[in-house]
């Protein structure tokens, strides 16, 4: 749950009159929704503004949760521990380290268990990576590429070569004596 000066359109004197108005923080301010905000005092722009700052901020919680709560030995209530920290993912579990997710009220089990997953799935994102760059980068030859040396042409067509040289290396002479032994060997 997001505290109200974050949202957009909330300043002090806003946010004063919205806690009066029983909206403590991003969630209560949804189902309040534009109407609670309205007989808070707010114009109809500023009320659009603010809800829809704070549906954004919800879904962003919602995320987050979602994301914490995947890794392994992360439940529920450690995870809305992490995002009232400003915790939202294993990157940012990282991050704040083991003193860090201590600060922000976790036990040392739940420390430890959250960042052995964030450990392992920042590993488990780097192997995938690698293979993907390796995947990348492996291009397979025809066959008849892998056998070339580097530099000979294969011809496939038969422009400006004779019938029986279709598919053969061609070499080109390498001076006049090699030539005419070329051209007497073909008589």
């Amino acid at each position: 749950m997001a505290a109200l000066p974050s949202l957009a359109g909330v300043g002090a004197a806003t946010a004063t009159r919205m806690v009066d108005a029983g909206m403590e923080n991003s969630a209560s301010v949804v189902v309040a929704g534009v109407d609670g905000l309205s007989k808070a005092g707010l114009n109809a722009k500023a009320a659009a503004t603010v809800f829809a700052s704070a549906e954004a901020a919800e879904a962003a919680i919602a995320a987050a949760m979602a994301v914490l709560t995947s890794l392994s030995g992360v439940g529920p209530k450690t995870a809305v521990q992490m995002v009232a920290a400003g915790i939202d993912s294993p990157a940012a579990i990282l991050t704040a380290g083991r003193s860090g997710l201590a600060e922000a009220g976790l036990g040392t089990a739940a420390v430890n268990s959250a960042f052995g997953a964030a450990t392992a799935a920042k590993k488990k994102a780097a192997a995938a990576a690698r293979k993907a760059r390796k995947a990348a980068t492996a291009v397979k030859l025809p066959p008849t590429a892998q056998r070339q040396k580097p530099g000979s042409v294969i011809s496939d067509e038969e422009a400006g070569v004779r019938g029986d040289q279709v598919g053969s290396k061609i070499a080109a002479p390498k001076g006049v004596a090699d030539m005419l032994r070329r051209i007497k060997d073909n008589r």
